[in-house]
């Protein structure tokens, strides 16, 4: 089951900014199982909603849930919807974790807990994980669990990798390979050791900071007159990069969360996947020019 993250806090948000217009555009970017679509449907219910997602198993749910109106599907990633949309927009929500339904589909190869193959696409087109793992240096792994993973062991575990007997086919494969070099037998951490390395491979095969990077200052600049842009991050790289996006704009032509929103512990207890969350929100507020 898919529980969309930081859902009372959005609609709080959404709430308290009264200014909000009814203009015709609002965008769902990470549609999902369409969580976050339902608030947008609740709080904009006569605009016209664009729900994209770049997974095609997302948009064909979608279509299928009869309760939907007023939608407008687009499989496609959130970075390219300037090309589809050409209005400003009243509302865009980003949420930049993999859905549950990904993760829980050991045939995607998002997750350790798992056996599936080495894949992690989103779209399910592209390089896969495995891919990266066959054809990298040892180098290369050790800078990409580094620099998109912040393992401290990014090089140990380069190495073991590629000098590993056999080939990594599958998200088992990979997790036990960097367990048995850790020498760990069964479980004994908090955190899994190969959750960096997990994380690391997912952001590079669907170039995600990238993608985040080239769209939060189109998604900004798109905005209409009070409207809002809210995005959900998962990590310290993700974080830093809406961060950023956000305190870049002019406090006379926006507002915006100074600090970012997190779930409560009661959110955490219920759904675990939401303990990394940090939402930030950044509003327009002159008119168009």
């Amino acid at each position: 089951m898919h529980i969309p993250v930081l859902f009372q806090e959005i609609n709080c948000l959404l709430k308290t900014l009264k200014e909000i217009p009814s203009f015709p555009v609002v965008v769902d970017g990470t549609f999902g199982r369409g969580g976050h679509t339902n608030l947008l449907l609740k709080h904009f219910p006569e605009s016209k909603i664009f729900a994209f997602d770049q997974d095609p198993e997302a948009i064909n749910w979608g279509k299928s849930q009869n309760f939907y109106k007023n939608i407008l599907w687009v499989q496609d990633c959130f970075s390219n919807f300037v090309h589809h949309i050409h209005e400003p927009i009243s509302g865009m929500i980003l949420d930049l974790g993999v859905s549950s339904p990904q993760l829980d589909q050991p045939e995607r190869g998002f997750s350790f807990r798992s056996c599936g193959p080495l894949d992690m696409r989103m779209s399910k087109s592209g390089i896969t994980a495995k891919d990266i793992l066959k054809n990298a240096s040892e180098k290369e792994l050790s800078n990409i669990f580094w620099t998109y993973g912040q393992e401290r062991r990014a090089r140990y575990f380069a190495k073991i990798i590629k000098n590993h007997k056999g080939p990594l086919e599958t998200t088992t494969d990979l997790a036990q390979c960097i367990c048995n070099a850790l020498g760990i037998r069964k479980k004994t951490f908090d955190l899994h050791p190969a959750t960096r390395v997990f994380q690391a491979l997912r952001i590079v095969v669907n170039r995600e900071l990238e993608v985040l990077f080239q769209t939060l200052p189109k998604a900004i600049s798109s905005l209409a007159p009070f409207g809002i842009l809210i995005v959900i991050s998962f990590h310290s790289l993700e974080d830093g990069i809406v961060k950023r996006a956000i305190q870049a704009c002019s406090k006379d032509q926006y507002r915006f969360s100074k600090k970012p929103i997190i779930p409560t512990d009661l959110e955490i207890k219920e759904n675990p996947r939401s303990r990394s969350a940090k939402l930030r929100w950044v509003q327009r507020c002159e008119a168009l020019l």
